[in-house]
């Protein structure tokens, strides 16, 4: 991964690495990670609305790369997401976001959608994910089926609808 090394890092051992309360932050340019392996921890965690967060690495969280948490009109493009514990990009009751051109290899799961709807989900790599690149739970989605490597899988949980 080619940011890792010049990008400024941000560590956690505990809770998440970064976490976006605010609305209106831009948030790029970061190389993140965080040890916890807690469900409700990732390397950037977001629980607001109308955010970016772009040109980022989140590698090797012990939980979620990107987790949206009751999270609304956020952008998610140009981030680089691999080899987190879980998720590389968890979207938890969240609706209305928008991700886009990010990278995403070498999680268990490239993106999971759990009670979410209206999500735009575009133009992103997925490689060497280890059960499905991406997964629906009671979710919804707007995504370019074209958009996955050979070998990856779209699985759709409870609720969801098929890939």
């Amino acid at each position: 991964m080619a940011w890792v090394g010049r990008q400024p890092r941000v560590e956690s051992d505990e809770g998440s690495a970064i976490t976006i309360k605010g609305a209106g932050v831009v948030l790029g340019g970061f190389s993140v990670q965080s040890a916890s392996d807690w469900s409700g921890d990732a390397g950037i965690l977001v629980l607001s609305e109308d955010n970016i967060i772009r040109n980022d690495t989140a590698r090797g969280s012990g939980n979620v790369g990107i987790l949206l948490l009751g999270a609304g009109d956020n952008t998610i493009t140009g981030n680089v997401v691999w080899a987190n514990g879980r998720e590389g990009l968890l979207v938890k009751n969240s609706s209305g976001n928008s991700i886009e051109r990010n990278q995403i290899s070498e999680n268990r799961i490239g993106i999971r959608l759990e009670g979410s709807h209206g999500n735009r989900i575009l133009g992103n790599s997925f490689l060497d994910n280890q059960f499905e690149s991406m997964k629906l739970q009671e979710s919804q989605r707007k995504y370019h089926p074209g958009q996955f490597s050979p070998g990856q899988r779209v699985c759709s949980g409870p609720g969801g609808l098929p890939g």
